[in-house]
């Protein structure tokens, strides 16, 4: 039998809502081109 499986639909909307913030442009949009510090701040929000 497969556990059941439970999303904090709270923290994961955090979440998103902190990585939409790394790699932000002034202009509105995102940038967070591979292997650049947004890049990897990206990744470390959830690793």
């Amino acid at each position: 039998m497969q556990p059941e499986i439970r999303i904090d639909l709270e923290r994961l909307n955090r979440r998103i809502r902190e990585l939409a913030q790394v790699g932000e442009l002034p202009e509105g949009g995102i940038s967070r081109l591979a292997l650049t510090d947004a890049d990897k701040a990206g990744r470390d929000l959830f690793v």
